[in-house]
């Protein structure tokens, strides 16, 4: 049986992603009707327009543009302002952790309390030895960032259904599909963010202050990304690449010399044609990450002309709300 067709936005920054899909039960695999993208323009400044109205009428058209009927949402968010925590507590009883983060998780995270929403999730749980702990991974997402998205959509007629964050919708993913230490890197023209999946569980999240130069009137967007050197992508380039080879070193370093298998790009990252050089600097095997979910992510119940301009390495956030039903 089919489940219902879901509206999944994602959004960084000033960029809104929209999918249409749903999850085949039978077949295993994320079925996408629709999937289209919305840029804001610097011009939108959120000083001078703190309850997003001009923001509200590019989506308002665009959900128009696109006939989306439908009035419930999942959101993903990536955001440089949430925080993540890994963590690891003593095994105890379920209900007496539970009551434990109620009242503890605010001491994990250095700020005002009153300012942001907690929660955690339980990645996994050891009994290696007679104590056994959970590794748990904690979030704190600002309210203001929660009411200022959910305002705008609500505003534009549509409702949440599920909000989370980026960090967990792609390891949501990533981590049904592959059984094995990965890194996932996410470049965009906003912001990088970056994962390593300890197997099951988040190593490490960071929101990373890289962004792509955006071109102005691309006409080809594939071919302006391919065409990048490494000169063109700017100073804070090579301190971006610096970071991530010191998480990798990190990493191993705690799993006793144990090395990430492969490194995934998604977002326009992907489409850089620089592979051999993070490869030969990183000593790492980097794939693009559309390679991994070829025969999981299908598009028959799309329209050509937006199929020809599908990239589904732009919207694994999206699909990573409802990837619940795939297994390794």
């Amino acid at each position: 049986m089919f489940n219902s067709w879901e509206l999944c936005i994602s959004v960084q920054e000033k960029t809104f992603r929209f999918a249409v899909c749903r999850f085949n039960k039978k077949k295993k695999r994320i079925e996408v009707s629709k999937a289209f993208q919305l840029n804001v323009s610097e011009e939108f400044d959120i000083s001078k327009d703190p309850d997003g109205e001009a923001i509200v009428g590019l989506i308002r058209n665009t959900l128009k543009e696109n006939h989306i009927k439908i009035k419930k949402y999942n959101l993903c968010i990536s955001d440089k302002d949430v925080i993540t925590r890994v963590i690891k507590l003593p095994k105890m009883e379920l209900k007496n952790l539970k009551s434990f983060m109620k009242q503890s998780i605010v001491q994990y995270f250095p700020i005002k309390s009153s300012d942001y929403f907690f929660d955690f999730k339980i990645q996994s749980i050891h009994e290696d030895d007679e104590k056994g702990y959970y590794n748990l991974f904690l979030v704190a997402l600002p309210k203001s960032t929660i009411e200022y998205f959910s305002n705008i959509l609500l505003k534009c007629g549509i409702k949440p259904k599920v909000i989370n964050i980026y960090s967990d919708v792609v390891f949501n993913l990533f981590s049904k599909c592959i059984d094995k230490d990965i890194a996932v890197l996410d470049i965009s023209y906003n912001h990088s963010e970056f994962i390593i999946l300890d197997s099951d569980s988040i190593f490490i999240n960071s929101v990373i202050n890289y962004s792509l130069p955006n071109g102005k009137n691309i006409a080809n967007e594939e071919a302006y990304l391919k065409g990048l050197r490494e000169e063109d992508l700017g100073e804070d380039f090579e301190t971006a690449f610096e970071t991530l080879g010191n998480y990798i070193e990190f990493f191993s370093s705690r799993h006793q010399g144990r090395a990430i298998g492969e490194i995934y790009f998604i977002g326009e990252g992907s489409k850089l044609n620089m592979i051999s050089l993070f490869e030969k600097n990183l000593l790492v095997p980097i794939k693009d990450g559309s390679e991994l979910f070829n025969d999981k992510i299908v598009t028959f119940a799309m329209n050509p002309s937006m199929k020809e301009k599908f990239y589904p390495e732009r919207y694994y956030s999206c699909f990573g709300l409802i990837a619940g039903g795939f297994e390794k």
